[in-house]
Protein backbone atom coordinates (compact mmCIF):
# COMPACT_ATOMS: atom_id res chain seq x y z
CA UNK A 1 0.00 0.00 0.00
CA UNK A 2 1.27 3.60 -1.07
CA UNK A 3 1.05 6.24 1.50
CA UNK A 4 -1.53 8.42 0.77
CA UNK A 5 0.48 11.86 0.18
CA UNK A 6 3.36 10.36 -2.04
CA UNK A 7 3.79 12.92 -4.67
CA UNK A 8 3.46 10.94 -8.16
CA UNK A 9 3.41 11.63 -12.16
CA UNK A 10 1.09 9.45 -14.36
CA UNK A 11 2.62 9.15 -18.04
CA UNK A 12 0.22 8.54 -20.90
CA UNK A 13 2.20 6.96 -23.92
CA UNK A 14 0.33 8.78 -25.89
CA UNK A 15 1.84 11.91 -25.15
CA UNK A 16 5.13 11.82 -23.41
CA UNK A 17 4.83 15.56 -21.32
CA UNK A 18 8.00 15.28 -19.84
CA UNK A 19 10.55 14.23 -22.70
CA UNK A 20 8.57 15.14 -25.96
CA UNK A 21 8.22 13.71 -29.11
CA UNK A 22 10.10 10.59 -30.19
CA UNK A 23 10.07 8.11 -32.90
CA UNK A 24 10.78 5.19 -30.45
CA UNK A 25 8.25 5.09 -28.10
CA UNK A 26 10.72 2.74 -25.68
CA UNK A 27 12.63 5.27 -25.72
CA UNK A 28 10.38 8.24 -25.56
CA UNK A 29 8.94 6.62 -22.41
CA UNK A 30 11.72 5.89 -20.48
CA UNK A 31 13.26 9.93 -21.13
CA UNK A 32 9.86 10.94 -19.83
CA UNK A 33 10.51 8.89 -16.47
CA UNK A 34 13.87 9.71 -16.19
CA UNK A 35 12.80 13.09 -16.74
CA UNK A 36 9.92 13.09 -13.95
CA UNK A 37 12.72 11.40 -11.61
CA UNK A 38 14.77 14.78 -12.19
CA UNK A 39 11.99 17.17 -11.47
CA UNK A 40 10.91 15.45 -8.33
CA UNK A 41 14.69 15.37 -7.02
CA UNK A 42 14.61 19.52 -8.25
CA UNK A 43 11.54 19.74 -6.41
CA UNK A 44 13.11 18.26 -2.97
CA UNK A 45 10.89 14.74 -3.12
CA UNK A 46 12.35 12.03 -1.45
CA UNK A 47 9.72 10.00 -2.19
CA UNK A 48 7.78 9.21 -5.49
CA UNK A 49 5.52 7.05 -7.33
CA UNK A 50 5.95 6.66 -11.65
CA UNK A 51 2.74 5.21 -12.81
CA UNK A 52 3.17 4.62 -16.90
CA UNK A 53 1.43 2.33 -19.37
CA UNK A 54 4.52 0.72 -20.72
CA UNK A 55 4.59 -2.59 -19.30
CA UNK A 56 7.55 -3.86 -20.86
CA UNK A 57 9.54 -0.25 -19.11
CA UNK A 58 8.00 -0.59 -16.14
CA UNK A 59 8.78 -4.78 -16.45
CA UNK A 60 12.21 -3.49 -16.80
CA UNK A 61 12.82 -0.83 -13.94
CA UNK A 62 11.17 -2.84 -11.48
CA UNK A 63 12.16 -6.69 -12.14
CA UNK A 64 15.07 -6.16 -14.70
CA UNK A 65 13.26 -7.43 -18.00
CA UNK A 66 16.28 -7.08 -20.97
CA UNK A 67 15.47 -4.32 -22.95
CA UNK A 68 17.21 -4.30 -26.27
CA UNK A 69 20.62 -2.83 -25.55
CA UNK A 70 20.06 0.65 -27.21
CA UNK A 71 18.09 1.47 -23.94
CA UNK A 72 20.46 0.08 -21.34
CA UNK A 73 21.65 3.85 -20.62
CA UNK A 74 18.24 5.12 -19.94
CA UNK A 75 17.47 2.10 -17.33
CA UNK A 76 21.34 3.28 -16.02
CA UNK A 77 20.54 6.46 -15.73
CA UNK A 78 17.10 5.93 -14.31
CA UNK A 79 18.25 3.49 -12.23
CA UNK A 80 21.37 5.96 -10.77
CA UNK A 81 18.90 8.45 -9.86
CA UNK A 82 16.27 6.84 -8.24
CA UNK A 83 19.02 5.63 -5.42
CA UNK A 84 18.64 9.30 -4.46
CA UNK A 85 15.49 8.86 -3.58
CA UNK A 86 14.58 7.05 0.12
CA UNK A 87 11.77 5.30 -1.85
CA UNK A 88 10.36 5.54 -5.54
CA UNK A 89 7.66 3.07 -6.93
CA UNK A 90 7.77 1.99 -10.35
CA UNK A 91 3.34 1.08 -11.38
CA UNK A 92 2.15 -0.22 -14.79
CA UNK A 93 -1.29 1.47 -15.08
CA UNK A 94 -2.89 -0.18 -18.00
CA UNK A 95 -4.49 2.33 -20.52
CA UNK A 96 -7.99 1.78 -19.71
CA UNK A 97 -7.25 2.86 -16.46
CA UNK A 98 -5.23 5.70 -16.95
CA UNK A 99 -8.11 6.88 -19.44
CA UNK A 100 -7.48 10.64 -17.34
CA UNK A 101 -4.24 11.11 -18.10
CA UNK A 102 -4.78 9.40 -22.01
CA UNK A 103 -7.47 11.95 -22.67
CA UNK A 104 -5.27 14.97 -21.16
CA UNK A 105 -2.58 14.25 -23.14
CA UNK A 106 -5.06 13.70 -26.02
CA UNK A 107 -6.24 17.45 -25.29
CA UNK A 108 -2.66 18.87 -24.83
CA UNK A 109 -1.69 17.55 -28.62
CA UNK A 110 -4.67 20.10 -29.83
CA UNK A 111 -2.91 22.70 -28.35
CA UNK A 112 0.20 22.08 -30.93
Amino acid sequence: MLPQQLPFITMSSSFRWFFGYSSDPVEADLGSIWKALSFAKAQGWNSICVQSDARNVILALNDGLSLPWKYNVWVDKIQNLKSSFASVNFLFIPRTVNQAAHLLAQKAKSFL
